[in-house]
């Protein structure tokens, strides 16, 4: 009877001590990779709602990644605008000073540098594609290179030098949240072209060619342009402004998903990792407890070995 209690206690030992030992190698590991399992079975219970997580995160960063592609786009699109503004403001300046009395010299050349440099900032591409194209990425949305192809295409006719479509690109930023957003070249620099057309087909019908001091009839005529050269300048900046609440709009939604991954990886970490402090201390009482079973399992080997002989 005393060997066979005896086997029983050596068994139950046993199994207490491969308990113990496995609680050991887990709570190592634990504290090694500060994680509470390396497989989803281990984690039990929590499994459901740290898949939920990972998905929102993985979401969420689809979607930063997206807004940071469609960021890059809408800031090179408003420093466009904004150095369209700059060309219409310094065009109406330039008009002003050409009507004084004496006023002029070299304005024919200040109208065609300002123009190139608006057909180089309205056919900027970014990352091979053209901005101001509308969906026609592929294609500069100004055909009408140089001063001279805007006045060929004959008075009224400046709106031909576009080539750009209708349609505005769309970018989903956020779940059932699609906005429309980009510029056309059309609906920001028609005015503008509109003035510099009039100016350039005028300048070739004057004597001087708008190089050398203007006629009297010639500064009547730049001052009835002031009108459309005010629109043309009014146009833009109001484009700039609708430009950019849809900017703002993106930038927004981009820090809601930040933030939303901030909070994510949190209640990730709730669930995945472990307090090392609180597993460190469970590994140390585990480790005595396996030593105190060993030094028994040993006294009863001990024990028994003796009563056989």
């Amino acid at each position: 009877m005393t060997r066979i209690s005896t086997v029983g206690q050596n068994d139950f030992l046993l199994t207490d001590i491969f308990d113990i030992q496995k609680r050991i190698a887990e709570g190592t590991r634990q504290i090694s990779s500060e994680s509470k399992s390396s497989t989803y079975k281990g984690l039990a219970f929590d499994v459901q709602a740290l898949a939920a997580a990972k998905s929102i995160k993985s979401k969420s960063e689809q979607f930063i990644t997206a807004h940071r592609d469609l960021s890059r786009v809408t800031d090179v699109q408003d420093l466009v605008l904004e150095g369209l503004s700059d060309i219409a403001k310094k065009l109406k300046v330039e008009m002003i000073t050409a009507s004084q009395p004496g006023g002029g010299i070299g304005f024919k050349t200040v109208i065609n540098n300002l123009y190139t440099d608006a057909v180089n900032l309205i056919n900027i591409k970014e990352n091979g594609r053209f901005l101001f194209g509308g969906t026609r990425t592929d294609t500069a949305p100004v055909q009408s290179l140089l001063p001279a192809n805007l006045e060929a295409l004959g008075a009224g006719n400046h709106a031909q030098a576009f080539v750009n479509n209708s349609i505005k690109p769309t970018a989903l930023i956020d779940d059932g949240l699609e906005i429309t957003h980009g510029v056309l070249a059309s609906e920001v620099a028609t005015d503008l072209f509109n003035i510099f057309q009039d100016l350039m087909i005028a300048a070739t019908a004057s004597p001087g060619g708008f190089e050398k001091p203007l006629t009297d009839s010639e500064r009547e005529f730049v001052i009835s342009k002031f009108p459309e050269a005010d629109t043309a300048f009014d146009t833009i900046n109001l484009i700039q402004a609708q430009h950019g609440v849809a900017a703002r709009l993106i930038e927004e939604t981009a820090a809601r998903h930040e933030n939303e991954i901030v909070l994510v990886n949190k209640f990730i970490a709730d669930i995945e990792n472990i307090n090392v402090a609180e597993a460190v201390s469970k590994l140390n009482n585990d480790q005595t407890a396996l030593e105190a079973s060993f030094k028994v399992f040993s006294q009863l080997n001990s024990l028994s070995l003796l009563r056989f002989i």
